[in-house]
């Protein structure tokens, strides 16, 4: 929530500033527009993302695995890069709101990292399930990396998000690179039966 409050509080603030200077300089006052419309955009899908994560009508591990699927889609789609999706295994699991919210938080950081850092042209997601256990696992075909030094320049975000979020629901990631061959983030959790 106080992300999403500042996103939208810093669109606010490109607009009053684009509107202070409308008229004087119109090139910096569209760009500040634009920058606006963008955060809104963000904040949209961020409110999205919590509606849909506190919905009990979306607590089954097939609302899970499609909402996986739709947003791979649209980031890789966005990115021009192709995408798999399998699905496999039991689909009478649930997932309560608090799990299926890191849960798909710690993917999408995935997906956005392998979209906007790897220099893939392909990744892969696979669900698979089987009675109170779901793993999720993401692979690139990018350029990977050597895991001490990813580590060292990702400090408090990317990678260290994902293994935080899977800590607070008692879940395991699993992070494998190495240059040249792609990066695969593996996600292993218990649920409900």
């Amino acid at each position: 929530h106080d992300d999403l409050a500042s996103t939208v509080s810093g669109a606010g603030l490109y607009m009053q500033s684009a509107t202070n200077i409308l008229g004087q300089d119109d090139e910096t006052a569209k760009k500040m527009i634009e920058k606006s419309a963008s955060l809104l955009t963000e904040a949209e899908q961020a409110m999205r993302d919590i509606v849909w994560s506190v919905s009990p009508q979306y607590d089954t591990v097939e609302n899970l695995a499609l909402r996986v699927r739709i947003l791979t889609r649209e980031l890789c789609e966005a990115a021009g890069i192709r995408f798999e999706f399998e699905r496999s295994g039991d689909s009478s699991g649930i997932i309560g709101d608090e799990v299926r919210r890191n849960l798909y938080l710690s993917v999408k950081e995935a997906v956005l990292n392998a979209v906007k850092h790897s220099g893939a042209d392909m990744i892969i997601i696979k669900v698979s399930t089987r009675p109170g256990n779901i793993t999720i696992k993401i692979t690139d075909n990018g350029r990977g990396f050597r895991m001490e030094s990813q580590a060292e320049k990702l400090g408090g975000n990317g990678l260290t998000n994902i293994r935080k979020r899977c800590e607070e629901i008692g879940a395991t990631s699993l992070i494998e690179s190495s240059e040249g061959k792609g990066t695969t983030v593996t996600i292993n959790c218990e649920i409900e039966k």
